[in-house]
């Protein structure tokens, strides 16, 4: 029998009263803030987040932001290594890179 590690992620909704100018600067203006008048706080959810096998490795996602996250990890990690680094360690850059894009696109 095969030991698997189900993920799920907590949800919370709050709302920001925003005073703007289009719904693009509202948008942009709750993204960016750091505090200001929240109400109807405390409504939460449970939402599929990922599945992990036995040995760590992710093997289902039940959406794409979890990818889009290790994407974005893995665009940080390029951007920080050495060229000798990104020679050294090409088969597991692109087996990551792989990982995602084949998740993503079979979703």
């Amino acid at each position: 029998m095969s030991k698997f590690t189900v993920m799920y992620k907590s949800t919370n909704s709050m709302y920001l009263n925003v005073e703007a100018d289009s719904l693009e600067e509202a948008k942009e203006t709750a993204e960016n803030t750091d505090g200001g008048e929240f109400i109807n706080a405390g409504s939460g959810d449970w939402e599929y987040d990922y599945t992990e096998d036995e040995n760590g490795n992710v093997i289902d996602t039940g959406n794409n932001d979890f990818l889009r996250e290790q994407l974005k990890e893995l665009q940080a990690d390029l951007l920080d290594m050495s060229d000798k680094e990104l020679v050294e360690c090409r088969s597991l850059l692109l087996e990551r890179i792989n990982w995602c894009m084949t998740a993503i696109l079979e979703s």
